[in-house]
């Protein structure tokens, strides 16, 4: 593989050229992370994360530089990055366990704000390409591991990686966009 030719053909947003750099360096950077004490599902996240934002930022890549090494660096913020957040959560809720707080059950306008935001959000993902919609709703609301989806709907497994992949920034896209 060349990376020399292929990363200036994924600049110029070659689908083709991205899913080489993705089959190539996917077990690798997996591999890195299961090193780690995180599950299985936050392994593929973190990873799926890491491709997305290298592909967002692939402008930015330098050929003088090794891909693989740019892409740990940033697989590596984003697990930081996660554990910091992980760190403040458990500060928060032993703290909050700590003191006692007065009673915070939704009130009802809390529960209809909530219902209105999943109904939107469902809105939303019914306005995406079908592949992307399902693909959605395999991953996040029965929950299945990135093998199952493959299997499930028949594709690779790495298939079913980039679709997830770009299922979730075409959402959070709409998302942004939203008025």
């Amino acid at each position: 593989m060349n990376y020399q030719e292929i990363i200036p053909l994924a600049k110029q947003g070659d689908q083709s050229a991205f899913q080489e750099l993705f089959d190539a360096h996917w077990n690798y950077l997996y591999n890195f992370h299961a090193q780690k004490e995180i599950s299985e599902d936050e392994i593929e996240d973190l990873c799926i994360e890491t491709f997305s934002k290298a592909f967002e930022k692939i402008d930015s890549f330098d050929l003088n530089y090794n891909f693989k090494t740019w892409l740990v660096s940033i697989s590596k913020n984003l697990y930081i990055d996660q554990k910091r957040k992980k760190s403040i959560d458990q500060s928060t809720s032993q703290i909050n366990t700590a003191v006692e707080y007065p009673d915070e059950t939704p009130s009802i306008e809390d529960q209809l704000i909530e219902k209105q935001r999943l109904k939107d959000l469902r809105q939303m993902i019914k306005e995406l390409k079908p592949q992307y919609k399902n693909i959605l709703i395999l991953r996040y609301f029965e929950e299945l591991t990135l093998a199952e989806i493959a299997e499930r709907i028949g594709i690779s497994l790495s298939n079913a990686k980039v679709l997830v992949m770009r299922a979730r920034k075409k959402l959070s896209e709409k998302i942004e966009n939203k008025p």
